[in-house]
């Protein structure tokens, strides 16, 4: 048998209003049957007091005649009004009658309208008898007639009062049915409606607590897990339901696990990632100490550099001088004739001389340039460092952070 709270929640809901529907169905049916019943008891007692209606009219016709033609016996004659009213009281009891007959619906009734027929035809021949007797003058037959007339109008009398008693008695009988089915169809509407009632309080019971507090408790947990609390796992009773409680309980589980997981790579990843900050911060100290030291040496080659170039421009300037006084000793070796073969001799050697030093100082010049354009890619090469540190730096703040 499949578990409650493995069914839908659709189908648990479709089987109480499907439950809720059969029973409003079976009151609509009761209920249709009550009034159906109630109609044909209604109808059955309406035609048991019509009949006892017509069987009074019978009697009390028959007694209307009965009293007319007493006058006229009485009386010794014959009245032409009376006999227009015994003739209209003879029409009323045959409609009657003849209604009654129609009716008749079981076989005590079809029997007694049967009799009380014969009796009319009866009572209707002597009363013929009477009247013509008065019109013939003779008192004596007109009152031996009325007799046997008498006799059987209390005949008539005594059939319809028992055919109006027995109408009587079964209209009684049918109110009796119609009380009794009208309490059983009430008792039983009272009954039905109990057990709606308490079916559907029961099942609305059972909805609630098998679905509006499990999704409370499932609300709670998710904003437990909203605040970052992951200590707690998802219901093992709602995770083994088969319906849509079992499947949130199920995906919460997931999220719960995938969301502890993601944590701890995230936390595996901070402790790396602060690992190699830390590295890098010691690389980016390392690095910003060797460019400040190779700044410190750009500098000393920089101002050895000028130096140098100094230097260089005072041996130019005592070269240039030099060639000045050498200018004014030939002037002097012309004016020295007689010692100018000496002369010429030192001034060949000082001119040899003066050539290997503006050589060397062409030379040096050369190299002093070289160790300039040194200097300016030393001076690129610490701005390099300079901006490598700086970023690394801010690499190392970013890391930390």
């Amino acid at each position: 048998m499949i578990s409650i709270s493995n069914m839908k929640i659709g189908k648990k809901i479709g089987l109480v209003l499907g439950g809720i529907v059969l029973l409003l169905t079976g009151l609509s049916v009761l209920s249709l049957w009550g009034m159906r019943s109630n109609e044909q008891l209604a109808v059955t007692l309406a035609q048991r007091l019509t009949k006892a209606r017509l069987a009074g009219t019978v009697q009390g016709d028959t007694s209307a005649i009965t009293m007319e033609m007493a006058r006229m016996v009485l009386d010794g004659k014959q009245n032409n009004e009376i006999v227009d009213h015994v003739h209209e009281l003879r029409k009323s009891r045959i409609a009657a009658l003849e209604q009654f007959r129609t009716m008749a619906d079981t076989p005590t009734s079809i029997k007694q309208g049967g009799e009380m027929a014969e009796l009319v035809q009866s009572m209707v021949a002597a009363n013929d008898g009477v009247l013509s007797a008065l019109a013939a003058k003779h008192s004596a037959d007109a009152a031996r007639n009325f007799r046997s007339a008498f006799e059987i109008s209390r005949a008539i009398y005594a059939k319809s009062k028992e055919a109006s008693q027995f109408q009587v008695d079964k209209a009684a009988e049918s109110e009796k049915t119609r009380k009794e089915t009208a309490s059983i169809i009430w008792t039983a509407l009272i009954i039905v409606c109990l057990v709606a009632v308490g079916g559907a309080i029961f099942w609305g019971f059972v909805l609630t607590r098998g679905i509006a507090s499990p999704l409370s408790g499932v609300v709670a947990h998710l904003g437990r897990i909203a605040e970052g609390d992951l200590s707690q796992d998802a219901s093992p009773e709602f995770r083994v339901r088969g319906d849509e409680i079992g499947i949130l309980a199920r995906a919460q589980q997931a999220m719960i696990v995938a969301l502890r997981k993601m944590i701890q790579e995230i936390s595996g990843g901070i402790h790396v990632l602060s690992s190699s900050s830390t590295e890098l911060m010691s690389s980016s100290s390392q690095m910003t100490s060797g460019s400040r030291h190779a700044s410190d040496k750009a500098h000393s080659v920089s101002a050895a550099a000028e130096e140098m170039s100094s230097n260089i421009t005072s041996v130019a300037a005592g070269m240039e001088e030099t060639t000045t006084n050498l200018a004014h000793v030939s002037t002097s070796t012309e004016q020295m004739t007689a010692t100018i073969g000496e002369i010429a001799q030192n001034s060949e050697k000082a001119r040899r001389i003066t050539d290997e030093a503006t050589r060397q100082a062409a030379r040096i010049t050369e190299q002093i340039d070289q160790l300039g354009a040194a200097a300016q890619e030393i001076g690129k090469v610490t701005e390099t460092i300079t901006e490598i540190s700086s970023q690394t730096n801010l690499l190392a703040l970013n890391a930390t952070i």
